[in-house]
């Protein structure tokens, strides 16, 4: 025997399919099935498949729903009892606590009971949570053709299933249980049902799936023809037909298949032509339009299925018969086991089929149908929610197109003043002490640096010296009247004159002082004491307290807005909480690169000086232009990127 991999039931759908498909035991049997009706009706919170035997045995539970759950509810657990003993299907209401997230829709318990011949083998109990009551009936629907699956597979076993939930021998089955199902029934395998759906989700594409699935469903129910049409704006549209790839969607034949559809889609129900009370019951059916594609086309027995998706119909079956069986003239009859074949078969495909179908829609398409059920939602009956935010959407969008904001043009700032002098070395010299550093505020006059004096003061000995020994001997040559000797001894005296000057001169200058009050913005000679300087070398630089100008990085996208005299406000990272008023003084017309972007240099002046404010400090600042449209101030970046971009890419 072939070995099967082992799939969850709580899986993917195929994983599901193909667990069912490998199940070798009634148990792993009824947890995949149980997987898969708990995957079609949404919700579910915990469901059970209880099996016994027929002949008065003891019931129990084979499958449970999560799988892996050791035990069912309390109450699901009575809402079975009450099912298994009064032997009928029950929709049991519940109250759900007052703090549940229900929006105030009572809760319900589905319970079917499973019976074959009037013998009662088990039940099957969901717990289906908050519903509103017209779903109810729809879940009721689907677990009752569900339920055919596991009427078959007890049908078929040796025997109704015992209280351990395995297989009774074949003497506990009655032999009148074959001898009371069609012969027709009987060639409907359960396996039928997992190879059509095998064959739809076989193929990749939709319209590859719908075709195989209607040919496979006509080869294995001996039908001349089986169609396949969705509803598109409450009306058939033929979609596959079997044994054909390309049909011709205009010709005769595909409208009557079209119009019986939509003959069996507006009265929400399966019809059958001719009808037959022992497969379509006692409800009364309009056939007119099946009368009419019987009589055109030749077809002998018809019959249309609709498909439906959390109780709205998606589509139709169409199925014909033209056969005929034992040498009768007469098309062979659809019988009842074969009507509920196909409605079980197309309440599982059905899901299946329309997913399939809206993912292989065009991504034009797709937008259209999310648009329209929008537009049902906002226009059509209930869903207030969704008005409401329609509402609120609109007024937004109206108010936002029509309504004006102040349009202002933000640009990173830094504070500078508006003069910085710098203190620079007065001659070569060392540097004996540095007291201040950047940051540091002094006052007019403070010493902020001092040269060392050591070398200039030998030097000013040395030359004060000569300056005497000249200054004797030219009093010593005026007296000897030696002219000649006075004239040079007089140059010499002025030569030494001057210099000692110039050294008195740098001796006044060892002190470097502030040339105001103000704050050292750079320079830091804390950590050169000793170091040598250089004439002209710029030791510090020094800004005023009192005077400053906000120097501002435009955006070049930003700068044919500006204009000299507009004003704004500044907001420092430093202290956020605060405003500064300024107004531009100065459009610098030379665009600056700088970390990837371009930028102009943009200078104003602060209305008011508080005085916590220093140079350096940076933050953003909002040029006002002018009041312009929401709209406009929100997208007119985006709008002016795309027309850039639309010229660039023109020819």
């Amino acid at each position: 025997m072939d070995q099967h991999p082992a799939h969850s039931p709580e899986g993917d759908s195929e994983g599901i399919w193909e667990a069912i498909a490998a199940a070798k035991t009634p148990e792993e049997f009824c947890r995949g099935w149980l997987a898969m009706q708990c995957r079609l009706v949404d919700g579910v919170s915990d469901a059970v498949v209880v099996l016994g035997s027929p002949e008065g045995g003891r019931f129990a539970p084979v499958a449970t729903w999560p799988q892996g759950k050791k035990s069912i509810g309390k109450e699901l657990g009575q809402s079975a009892e009450k099912a298994l003993s009064e032997r009928r299907s029950l929709v049991v209401k519940r109250d759900l606590s007052p703090d549940g997230s229900d929006d105030g829709k009572s809760g319900y318990h589905v319970a079917f009971p499973l019976q074959v011949h009037d013998r009662l083998h088990g039940v099957v109990a969901l717990d289906v949570g908050a519903r509103e009551e017209e779903q109810i009936n729809d879940i009721v629907g689907k677990l009752s053709n569900g339920s055919a699956w596991l009427e078959g597979l007890l049908a078929r076993s040796a025997g109704p299933a015992n209280g351990n939930g395995s297989a009774a021998t074949a003497e506990n089955s009655e032999p009148s249980s074959k001898k009371s199902r069609s012969s027709q029934a009987e060639k409907l395998e359960l396996k039928a049902v997992f190879d059509v759906v095998a064959t739809a989700l076989g193929e990749e594409r939709y319209q590859a799936a719908a075709t195989a699935l209607v040919t496979e469903l006509a080869t294995r129910l001996h039908c001349e023809r089986v169609s396949l049409g969705i509803i598109k704006r409450k009306r058939s549209v033929l979609q596959a037909m079997s044994h054909s790839a390309n049909f011709g969607k205009k010709t005769n034949l595909t409208r009557a298949i079209e119009r019986a559809q939509d003959e069996a889609y507006d009265q929400k129900a399966t019809v059958l032509y001719p009808e037959s009370s022992t497969a379509s019951g006692a409800d009364f059916r309009i056939t007119k339009e099946h009368a009419a594609l019987q009589k055109d086309f030749g077809a002998g027995v018809i019959a249309s299925v609709p498909m439906s998706i959390d109780g709205e119909i998606c589509a139709v079956l169409t199925l014909e018969r033209t056969g005929t069986e034992h040498g009768s003239t007469a098309a062979r009859p659809f019988d009842a086991a074969t009507l509920r074949f196909c409605e079980t078969l197309t309440a599982v495909v059905g899901p299946l089929i329309e997913l399939r179908r809206r993912d292989d829609r065009p991504l034009v398409r797709k937008a259209g149908d999310s648009g329209r059920k929008v537009t049902r939602k906002l226009l059509g009956p209930g869903h207030l929610g969704w008005k409401i935010c329609g509402i609120l959407l609109l007024g937004a969008i109206i108010f936002f197109t029509f309504a004006k904001g102040d349009y202002r043009v933000a640009a990173d700032t830094v504070i500078e003043g508006a003069v910085q002098r710098a203190a620079v070395a007065p001659f070569n010299g060392i540097i004996e002490t540095a007291p201040k550093r950047a940051g540091d505020r002094v006052e007019e006059g403070e010493i902020i640096a001092t040269l060392r004096d050591r070398d200039l003061k030998l030097e000013h000995v040395r030359l004060k010296s000569e300056h005497e020994k000249f200054t004797k001997q030219l009093q010593a040559a005026v007296a000897t009247s030696e002219k000649s000797q006075v004239k040079i001894l007089r140059a010499q005296v002025s030569q030494a004159k001057a210099r000692l000057d110039q050294i008195e001169e740098q001796l006044g200058r060892l002190e470097i002082k502030a040339p105001f009050r103000g704050v050292i913005v750079q320079g830091d000679l804390s950590q050169s004491i000793g170091a040598p300087v250089q004439r002209g070398d710029v030791l510090f630089e020094i800004a005023p307290l009192d005077n400053y100008r906000v120097i501002q990085e435009v955006d070049e996208r930003d700068i044919a807005h500006l204009s000299i005299g507009q004003s704004g406000h500044l907001v420092l990272s430093t202290f956020p909480s605060e405003k500064h008023p300024f107004m531009v003084t100065k459009i610098t017309p030379v665009s600056t690169t700088e970390d990837g972007r371009n930028f102009f240099r943009v200078e104003a002046e602060l209305s008011e000086t508080p005085d916590h404010l220093q140079p350096g400090l940076e933050g953003v600042s909002k040029i006002e232009i002018d009041r312009r449209r929401v709209i406009w101030i929100w997208t007119h970046r985006a709008v002016d990127w795309a027309r850039l971009t639309f010229w660039a890419w023109l020819p």
